[in-house]
């Protein structure tokens, strides 16, 4: 049988245990109110957005502090955003992109110049002087805004613009400026000074004022557009009287320092010679340098000129240059003559220091006596072999050649007793020469000898000028050559032509032979006496 389940419960479980408690109970849940239920279920919906609210704003704390180093990892060799270049955003951009944008710019970026007259030019910066450091501006750009709260370097609407880094060299916008605007009669001159060949001393050249370009409003406007580049900015300028660069009392100040160099006594010493330089040498050595900005001339001396003289001087006043003797030998070894005289050489081993000190003797102004040190090469010596002989034979009038013992060849000739040398054994050629002016004899021995101007002489004698070629020297003063006006004697064979001619008369091609095969060297010799009359 199945109880209900209401039969098991206690009446003492619902609070009645007959004293009362029962009632307590329920009149403590009857003392409730809706109201109290209300409030208390609103308390707990408010603990519930609570709690919602807190999560949401972890969360967004979390992905702030994620975003925030995302963007740092991201930026952190980049531009910030809000960084402005020339009226645009850079942001994002890499040092690379930056560095060629910056260049870009900068080709773009200039002054478009008008001056009173209405004469309009387009100048580039680097015209007007202006030197962009592409390094600094781009540096730049990657700092803008870092200097500020981290806060807002990240937000795109809190800008910052950042122009070009720059620098002006005046003097190059001036001279640009003149060079462009003003003509050449009109610009002021600079006074100089230059050194005079005739009389032997620097002069002034006295320099006048000019008309120059207003500068100030120019630099104004470089800056302008430095700061917001990309453009070119139109300007406008006007003229002024300017003085001459350097006047003539600096000119002539400077002139005076410059003469006073010229009469230093600069010597060298060494070897037993000496070297001095001269004051013309010293005013090539003068470098004059004009300081437009400061209005002065500077004088320096050119060390490399100086060392270039030194290294063309030294050896030929101080040292001297190696010269291997040479002597020429027969076929038996024997040395009949030296070719070459040998000369030990002599070389100046301090030459560097020499120029410095001349630099700086001329600097300071100072007269200097300077030594030399050198040190000496012995020269060596070589041999030549000259295994030729020539002997004429006076009786014959024939020339025959002998290299070694071999006969090499025979030629005619005309030769009187002039041409013979005292001592025959020792007679030598000892130089050639392809022509030479000669002078001739004709005698009165043979009627039918002829002068070398091609006229006869048949009687008594007389002297003449004439070229012969492929001279061949022995002696003091003879010599084998082609004798074009004594053909008739060479072919008879017959030297009364030229009883007093110091030559060996050969034809043309036979003088060539000698002139080619017989060096100098060759042994010269004569062998039987001069005839009387033909031989052929």
């Amino acid at each position: 049988m199945t109880s209900d389940p209401d039969d098991d419960l206690d009446h003492d479980d619902l609070g009645g245990d007959g004293d009362g408690d029962g009632d307590l109970f329920l009149a403590s849940v009857a003392d409730v109110t809706d109201s109290e239920v209300e409030d208390r279920r609103e308390d707990k919906g408010q603990t519930v957005w609570l709690i919602v609210f807190f999560i949401v704003c972890g969360l967004c704390a979390v992905v702030a502090v994620a975003g925030y180093h995302m963007a740092e990892s991201h930026y952190r060799d980049r531009a910030l955003p809000g960084v402005t270049f020339a009226g645009a955003s850079v942001s994002g951009k890499t040092s690379s992109e930056l560095t060629a944008l910056v260049k870009r710019t900068a080709a773009s970026t200039g002054l478009r110049l008008t001056d009173s007259k209405g004469k309009t030019v387009k100048a580039s910066l680097g015209n007007l002087g202006v030197t962009v450091n592409v390094d600094s501006t781009v540096k730049a750009l990657l700092a803008a805004k870092r200097d500020e709260s981290p806060f807002v370097w990240y937000l795109p609407f809190w800008r910052q613009s950042v122009g070009l880094k720059s620098s002006t060299t005046e003097t190059t916008l001036t001279d640009y400026l003149t060079r462009r605007f003003v003509a050449k009669a009109n610009r002021p001159k600079a006074s100089t000074i230059s050194y005079d060949k005739s009389v032997k001393a620097f002069v002034v050249n006295g320099g006048t004022p000019g008309t120059v370009p207003q500068t100030e409003v120019i630099k104004d406007a470089i800056d302008e557009v430095a700061d917001d580049p990309g453009t070119f900015l139109s300007v406008s300028f006007r003229y002024e009287t300017g003085e001459m660069p350097v006047s003539i009392e600096e000119a002539t100040k400077v002139a005076a320092k410059a003469n006073s160099r010229l009469s230093l006594s600069l010597k060298i010493t060494g070897n037993g010679h000496e070297l001095k330089v001269d004051g013309s040498t010293i005013a090539a050595w003068t470098t004059t340098t004009q300081n437009l900005k400061k209005g002065t001339i500077d004088i320096t001396y050119d060390e490399d000129l100086i060392k270039a003289y030194l290294d063309k001087q030294l050896p030929a006043k101080i040292g001297k240059t190696l010269v291997n003797e040479k002597d020429i030998v027969d076929g038996d070894g024997k040395k009949v003559m030296v070719d070459v005289v040998g000369v030990d050489g002599v070389t100046v081993t301090n030459a560097d220091d020499l120029a410095q000190s001349l630099h700086d003797a001329l600097s300071s102004g100072q007269s200097a006596t300077l030594q030399a040190t050198t040190s000496t090469t012995k020269h060596g010596v070589t041999t030549v072999v000259v295994d030729v002989r020539i002997v004429v034979d006076l009786s014959k009038q024939t020339l025959t050649v002998y290299k070694g013992s071999t006969k090499a060849a025979q030629f005619l000739v005309s030769v009187g007793k002039s041409a013979v040398v005292s001592t025959s054994d020792k007679s030598y050629v000892t130089k050639t020469a392809k022509s030479a002016n000669i002078t001739v004899s004709s005698g009165s021995a043979s009627s039918g000898s002829s002068s070398p101007n091609g006229s006869s002489s048949s009687s008594g004698s007389s002297k003449s000028t004439a070229k012969g070629t492929w001279v061949t020297y022995f002696g003091s003063s003879q010599a084998f050559l082609s004798a074009s006006w004594s053909d008739d004697g060479i072919a008879k064979g017959n030297p009364s032509s030229s009883p007093s001619s110091p030559f060996v008369d050969m034809y043309e091609s036979d003088a060539q032979w000698v002139y080619t095969n017989c060096p100098k060297g060759t042994r010269v010799q004569f062998t039987g006496s001069v005839p009387s009359s033909s031989v052929r």
